[in-house]
């Protein structure tokens, strides 16, 4: 994988994007077509991801740079993360609570009382018809019987999607994440795509590419056929 120059994030980064197709989540039950499994799976495909602006509007955007997590031999677990790996501080899940991620994501610190919450009632139901379909996992930690962090995300081919991160104890997310990482690694995946940089994503060294890459990338991680089952 041919890594670009590491970037830091800059303020006001909806300048920085540019909308390629529209659809407001509020307002997905009056405009069905996207609402449907398989338009998100267009929109991914097309190398766009769901983005909400500072007025509470979302777009389905191809930023000019896009920021990837190294799933190949430039894989990095920081090592405080990998401490609690090998310690087994959480017990790792896939897919056995999905609908709580899913629901933890969208709410968990108040996130669903703010104006620019993506996953919105709309959003998630589509997740919930991704899962049944297969496309859309969650890696899940639990620590005495109970979901303490999860990371959710949509696979399309060799490229995972991951649109959200959630903890509810310090580090279950990053190591939820972490595994999740190894697994796409073990499973022949090309891209692990975050969308941006943020806190739980920038320990394990993430890099931006410019879209012109990212859309090459993408194209052969497409053409692979691998499952993340």
């Amino acid at each position: 994988m041919v890594k670009g120059v590491l970037r830091p994030l800059r303020d006001g980064s909806a300048a920085l994007v540019r909308p390629v197709a529209r659809t407001a989540l509020p307002r997905l039950r009056r405009h069905t077509r996207y609402s449907t499994p398989e338009y998100f799976l267009e929109q991914y495909r097309a190398g766009r991801f769901l983005y909400v602006n500072r007025w509470g509007g979302s777009k389905w955007v191809s930023p000019r740079q896009r920021a990837l997590v190294p799933i190949d031999e430039g894989l990095h677990i920081p090592r405080s993360v990998a401490r609690l790996v090998r310690r087994g501080d959480f017990e790792i899940r896939y897919d056995t609570a999905f609908a709580d991620v899913v629901r933890h994501c969208a709410t968990v610190r108040g996130r669903d009382r703010v104006d620019d919450s993506w996953l919105s009632p709309d959003a998630q139901e589509v997740y919930l018809r991704l899962h049944d379909l297969g496309h859309a996992h969650s890696v899940e930690a639990w620590r005495d019987g109970r979901l303490v962090g999860g990371e959710l995300g949509v696979v399309v081919n060799g490229m995972f999607a991951s649109d959200s991160t959630f903890y509810l104890e310090p580090n279950a997310g990053k190591v939820a994440f972490a595994h999740l990482l190894m697994r796409l690694r073990s499973r022949g995946f090309l891209l692990c795509d975050t969308h941006g940089v943020s806190g739980a994503t920038r320990p394990f060294a993430p890099y931006w590419v410019p879209r012109d890459e990212y859309e090459t990338l993408l194209e052969k991680a497409l053409a692979l056929d691998v499952t993340f089952g």
